[in-house]
């Protein structure tokens, strides 16, 4: 069984629609929670309503509390073996839960992720998580998806690895409770990113289908649109401190709290633009790292062997060199990733590429160092391979009114 949790507080305008995209799927073995979160319109009087007409739907009603109090009470009386959360104004693809149960059952992974399509007014963008499809065991969840999972370096200031939303998955339910019965409740926004980072580093194995079955829908009363004051950067005090808490405990800590960082500073700076009307422009590129000397003299073929912060500024700089064509961008750890329309590779492919020149994008001594050798036994030679010392023109963002 799969158990659905709907937080429902003043949906009426989207509550029905919500509702029967859910009883719609073509996966039938559900139970469907509306918790009713103290709604002051006809939400409530519409969960009744259709908890009459299907014996699958239960309707919790209770004081207000905020949404991490309506899903904890759902949680309390799920029965399903995945759990799965709905916001009241969205609504699911009939076949969401049929093919994440499939791919949690067949794996039998603690988390099946997808993406989703966000519509609003005169808009529609499609979100996917920013790895490749497929199952990741614990290995590669250690190896491939903690390190970038919460900040992941692409081209623009701030992205997630996998998506931060609580919705667009299922969680195995033995995993979600450990999570969310002990969600700091203060929290108003950010609080799916807690809960669902928290719940991938306790899961076993995670698969992704990037099919953009969730329908994320963004009106004046979404959390997205709701307005920044001075509550919002106490809110964001709370949540580094819950979020610091869990991944100093974590056996991935070194990875994490970086990334942490990284989020934090977002999250502050969306706080700034709002209430104070400055902060860093989102297009701004994490960094720009110099580059070292590239030959202008005639057509040069590049490989750029580095897929972090710094090969992404290498990147945006080489466009503008007229005579200089990337014909490759490997990375031992970011392979399978696609940066700028191009796809990153893995390292051995050098032997195969037609290249005059490789560029070594890497910050670490030692890892250059090591990236010199191998390629050495690849056949190229010190000639060919270019490479300076870390070395930024910026601080780490660039100030913007």
């Amino acid at each position: 069984m799969i158990s659905i949790i709907i937080p429902v507080y003043n949906s009426e305008q989207y509550l029905k629609r919500c509702i029967d995209s859910i009883l719609k799927q073509t996966f039938t073995d559900l139970e469907i929670i509306l918790v009713d979160d103290g709604s002051t319109d006809n939400s409530l009087k519409i969960c009744e309503e259709y908890c009459k007409q299907d014996n699958r739907i239960y309707v919790i009603h209770k004081e207000n509390g905020g949404s991490t109090s309506a899903r904890k009470a759902g949680v309390c009386i799920a029965r399903g073996e995945y759990i799965a959360f709905v916001d009241s104004d969205d609504w699911i693809d009939e076949i969401f839960c049929e093919r994440l149960y499939h791919e949690a059952i067949t794996h039998q992974a603690d988390i099946a992720a997808s993406g989703c399509v966000k519509e609003g007014d005169c808009q529609r963008q499609e979100l996917v998580n920013n790895f490749p499809e497929g199952y990741y065991s614990k290995q590669e969840l250690k190896k491939v998806i903690y390190p970038s999972m919460l900040y992941y370096e692409d081209m623009n200031l701030f992205s997630f690895g996998i998506r931060q939303y609580m919705w667009g998955k299922l969680f195995r339910k033995s995993i979600i409770e450990q999570c969310i019965y002990s969600l700091d409740e203060r929290l108003y926004d950010g609080e799916d990113v807690a809960c669902v980072y928290d719940a991938c580093l306790r899961a076993s194995s995670i698969v992704i289908d990037n099919h953009t079955y969730y329908h994320y829908i963004v009106h004046e009363g979404s959390i997205c649109t709701s307005v920044r004051d001075e509550k919002y950067f106490t809110n964001a005090v709370y949540l580094y401190q819950y979020m610091m808490g869990i991944f100093e405990k974590s056996e991935e800590r070194e990875v994490m709290i970086p990334q942490l960082k990284h989020f934090i500073s977002m999250f502050m700076n969306n706080g700034m633009r709002a209430v104070f009307g400055c902060g860093y422009h989102k297009s701004y590129a994490a960094a720009i790292w110099k580059l070292p000397d590239i030959p202008t003299d005639k057509k040069c073929r590049l490989v750029l062997f580095g897929a972090g912060t710094m090969g992404i500024s290498y990147y945006r700089q080489l466009l503008d060199y007229r005579n200089v064509e990337i014909t490759g961008w490997v990375d031992s750890i970011a392979y399978g990733r696609k940066i700028g329309g191009i796809l990153i590779e893995f390292p051995e492919v050098i032997r195969e590429a037609e290249w005059d020149y490789i560029l070594i994008a890497v910050r670490n001594a030692l890892d250059r160092e090591q990236i010199i050798k191998k390629l050495g036994e690849m056949g190229a030679t010190k000639e060919k391979i270019l490479y300076r010392e870390a070395e930024r023109y910026s601080n780490l963002y660039e100030f913007c009114l």
